[in-house]
């Protein structure tokens, strides 16, 4: 018989992995959460990765900056977990992004300025950012994401404001 093609566990926090295209933690139904514990930080080493489903479990702590270095990462999907600590800036590194979910946990912080580049690039293909349910969320959004990417259904249940007012 053929040996497994597949790279051995152990090199998962190294190139072995990086033909994986998608994750589907999410559960068939919302009552079922099931998985617990913290993203880890080699999530950011599959960077052939188009589609992160990690939504409605019971994920904690932050979200790991290194998932920036996902340069192909089309839809993050990260709602309904517990997740805490600051929105981390590396995430305007990702090029593809379309859906960006991290609604209902518990984020705190402002939407960081340099997430300003998921939408000002000539490559954008944004179409949403969904922060609402996260009540540590606070400060001015950035005015580049307001409108098309973010309105006020985005941000219910959070402190995130907008000003159309020039500084």
């Amino acid at each position: 018989p053929e040996p497994y093609p597949c790279p051995a566990p152990e090199d998962a926090h190294g190139d072995g992995f990086n033909h994986v295209y998608r994750i589907d933690f999410g559960p068939r139904k919302p009552s079922n959460k099931r998985l617990t514990g913290v993203l880890t930080p080699y999530l950011g080493n599959l960077t052939e990765a188009r589609q992160y489903y990690l939504h409605v479990n019971k994920f904690s702590g932050g979200i790991p900056p290194e998932l920036g270095r996902l340069r192909k990462m089309q839809r993050l999907l990260l709602r309904d977990n517990l997740l805490t600590g600051t929105l981390p800036p590396e995430i305007a590194a990702i090029d593809g992004m379309k859906d960006l979910y991290f609604d209902v946990n518990s984020l705190e912080g402002a939407i960081p300025d340099a997430w300003c580049d998921l939408v000002e690039r000539p490559s954008s293909i944004l179409n949403v950012i969904q922060p609402s349910n996260n009540p540590y969320l606070c400060g001015e959004v950035p005015r580049c994401l307001w409108g098309k990417w973010l309105n006020e259904a985005h941000v219910v249940g959070t402190y995130l404001i907008y000003s159309d007012e020039d500084s």
